[in-house]
């Protein structure tokens, strides 16, 4: 079943690489849609699904890199507290993983 939601989540970042986003509003949006999914996924992520959500993240930032000029203050602001949202999940969990890393290898001793 972790498979199958793999397959479907590389399938689905292979096509946003081919369509990426034409309009600011589309790049916010995909910056949206990826907090959104992990506040309310990640906490059962595998670590490909680990991989899969930073490689969104590396593609909705240059989208948003794009259309950056385009942008007002306003929006700026916006997308910098989800990327800040974005950043603490991806902080929290390796944070988890080294402290994992960290109690195996105490076990270890």
């Amino acid at each position: 079943m972790k498979t199958k939601y793999f397959l479907l989540g590389t399938l689905l970042i292979l096509v946003l690489s081919f369509f990426s986003c034409g309009t600011k509003r589309c790049a916010i949006n995909q910056l949206e849609k990826l907090t959104h999914d992990l506040y309310l996924e990640s906490y059962a992520y595998t670590d490909d699904e680990w991989k899969d959500a930073r490689h969104r993240y590396d593609e909705v930032c240059y989208d948003i890199e794009k259309h950056q000029l385009e942008m007002s203050d306003q929006e700026n602001v916006y997308v910098m507290k989800l990327k800040g949202e974005c950043a603490a999940f991806f902080g929290k969990n390796k944070a988890a993983n080294w402290w994992e890393e960290l109690k195996k290898n105490l076990q270890d001793f």
